[in-house]
């Protein structure tokens, strides 16, 4: 009797072992597709995979270098989360340029074998506010006042052509003028009084 019950547990073990063995080899993690971004926006990098684990441990890593850890298990406990789908996130509240980079998601599975597997990973591309906003504008700026510019020059020449031998008449007229006034005018006042004088005596 005993021989038989302790038969029908290594039976029993060595089946969940293979079916465990299974199941692991066909393990495969999924996430999120690559993404562009504005500077402090927030972003969620979704990690998951496709077999029903009671525990897994996920690791986050930016250009190779682990950046997080991760505990999921079947049942909540604490402050872990879980998705519906078997998934955790890696979350941006207000993402940065520094941010920029591919994410892998690197889930390990320690019961009842180890299994380790990498997500394709997740490019994270962060866009700076100034370089879009602030500088199209000033390029759209430049563009549209320097042919205004030039059309303003272009039409103003002709009038510049007109006035400028106006103006040369004008002054060589006034001073032709004034070369022409009588002697009186521009004698001097005591040779004029002087004269008065004279013809009051005579």
């Amino acid at each position: 009797m005993m021989k038989l019950l302790l038969s029908s547990l290594l039976l029993t073990t060595l089946c969940g072992c293979l079916c465990w063995s299974v199941s692991l080899d066909t393990l495969a993690v999924i996430q999120s597709p690559d993404v562009s971004v504005m500077e402090g926006e927030m972003v969620n990098i979704t990690c998951c995979w496709t077999e029903k684990i009671e525990r897994v441990t996920v690791r986050w890593l930016k250009n190779g270098t682990i950046i997080k850890k991760q505990i999921w298990q079947n049942k909540t406990q604490g402050s872990l989360k879980k998705d519906a789908n078997d998934c955790l996130r890696l979350i941006f509240p207000n993402i940065t340029r520094n941010d920029s980079g591919r994410y892998i998601c690197r889930v390990f599975v320690d019961i009842p074998i180890q299994v380790d597997r990498n997500g394709t990973g997740t490019l994270v591309t962060v866009v700076a506010l100034e370089s879009t906003d602030y500088d199209s504008d000033d390029h759209n700026v430049d563009d549209a006042v320097l042919p205004e510019v030039y059309i303003y020059l272009v039409r103003c020449l002709p009038i510049l052509f007109l006035v400028t031998p106006l103006c040369c008449l004008f002054f060589y007229l006034r001073t032709k003028a004034q070369k022409n006034t009588p002697g009186l005018t521009r004698s001097n006042p005591r040779s004029v009084q002087r004269r008065e004088e004279d013809e009051d005596e005579g």
